[in-house]
């Protein structure tokens, strides 16, 4: 716990940089910014970790909220008595290796945000009622120059989050297969600037249901899948897109 209790000016609640490996499992962490947040490490895996209640109190996470009231929470974020802090469940960045199974994102601010990774497996996990995407391979230039490749998603579930279920910005060679996205207010799966994504027998149902994400800027809400932007693309010899 970063504090006995939800307390918006509390920080990282793990955070571990340049080691050859990490290792997380059978834990609840919860009351942070992020619950855990590495930096340069050749390989990190967590099993069968909970992390709730962080970046956000679990306030205000129902779909029937207003843009202007998620951005309203959003604005006081880490002053004392918001609901609101910047973090999320955790954030994995510039790791050889990632392996996330059987974890649970719950009542966080942002889900599973893997930064810039080489590899990684995300096997049975679930992220449920997220302000932001619930899985998420980022780019730390948000464009096609860098961004997480080779990551292999299966098995997961994404429940009720406030952008997209799942959402890839960069990287090469990523799949999602298996998984089930419902709920969500922007699209199931989201690509920006991205090649060689594939989607593979997954079940996506409900989404696409706001304009807005759950810090009030508007949302990736364009269709159940959409594949958007070729800003510094990184060839493959790929497909942009394969979806079955």
């Amino acid at each position: 716990m970063g504090s006995a209790s939800w307390d918006p000016t509390i920080g990282t609640v793990l955070y571990f940089r340049d080691f050859l490996g990490f290792v997380l499992f059978d834990v609840t962490v919860q009351f942070g910014g992020y619950g855990l947040y590495t930096r340069s490490i050749d390989r990190v895996v967590c099993e069968r970790v909970t992390f709730q209640f962080l970046g956000s109190s679990g306030v205000n996470h129902s779909m029937d909220r207003t843009q202007a009231q998620m951005a309203a929470d959003w604005s006081t974020r880490g002053v004392a008595g918001s609901d609101r802090s910047d973090g999320g469940a955790m954030r994995i960045r510039g790791a050889a290796n990632v392996i996330l199974s059987q974890c649970t994102a719950y009542h966080t601010l942002r889900g599973f945000r893997l930064q810039n990774c080489a590899w990684g497996q995300v096997l049975n996990c679930q992220a449920d009622r997220c302000l932001e995407s619930g899985i998420y391979g980022a780019s730390g230039s948000y464009d096609g120059q860098t961004g997480s490749s080779n990551l292999f998603i299966s098995g997961c579930n994404v429940t009720e989050c406030w952008n997209n279920g799942i959402l890839i910005i960069g990287g090469v060679r990523n799949t999602v297969t298996g998984c089930r996205v419902y709920g969500c207010a922007s699209s199931a799966v989201m690509g920006w600037h991205t090649q060689d994504l594939t989607l593979m027998g997954n079940t996506l149902d409900y989404n696409v249901r706001k304009t807005f994400n759950g810090i009030g800027n508007d949302g990736d809400a364009y269709g159940c899948v959409m594949l958007s932007g070729d800003s510094n693309l990184i060839d493959s010899e790929g497909y942009m897109l394969v979806a079955v």
